[in-house]
C-alpha cells in the first residue's frame, strides 16, 4: 500500500503518523517536504509538469509521481530537477534538537494534512502497487 493509500484510509493523519516508526516518520516527512518544494518551484517558474519532464528527458507521469511523493527521488535526480528549475540544491545535516520527537508528534497534522489537502486538489490518481 502506498503512502497516499494509507493516508486515504487513515481516519486521521495522526493515526497513520502514530503507526509509523520514527525513521519512517522522518523519511516520509522529508519526502513530503521535497515533493512540495519541487511542485512549488515548478509553479513559480510557470512551468507545466510536461515541460519539466521534457527538460529532464522523462515522462510527465514521472514528474507527477515525484511531486506527489510516490517516487523516492535519488540525489542524482533531485540535483537534475533543481538544475532544471534554475535552483541550487542545498542539503543540510545538523544535530537533532532535544525536543525533536515531542515536536514531531505535535506537528503530525501540520506536516501531513496540508500535504494531503494539496495532493487532493491536484487530482492525482492513487496507484495500487
Amino acid at each position: 500500500m502506498t503512502l497516499k493509500e494509507k493516508l486515504l484510509t487513515a481516519k486521521t493523519s495522526n493515526a497513520l503518523f502514530d503507526s509509523l516508526s520514527e525513521l519512517d516518520r522522518k523519511k516520509n516527512q522529508e519526502l513530503a517536504h521535497i515533493s512540495a518544494m519541487i511542485r512549488k518551484k515548478r509553479r513559480e517558474k510557470k512551468m507545466s509538469q510536461a515541460e519539466l519532464a521534457n527538460i529532464l528527458n522523462v515522462s510527465q507521469p514521472v514528474i507527477s509521481k515525484i511531486e506527489s511523493g510516490e517516487e523516492n527521488i535519488s540525489i542524482e535526480r533531485l540535483t537534475e530537477v533543481a538544475d532544471a528549475l534554475g535552483c541550487d540544491l542545498n542539503i543540510d545535516m545538523r544535530p537533532r534538537e532535544p525536543q525533536y520527537e515531542a515536536r514531531m508528534m505535535q506537528t503530525a497534522n501540520v506536516i501531513y494534512v496540508p500535504w494531503l489537502q494539496e495532493w487532493n486538489k491536484s487530482g492525482d490518481e492513487v496507484r495500487s502497487n
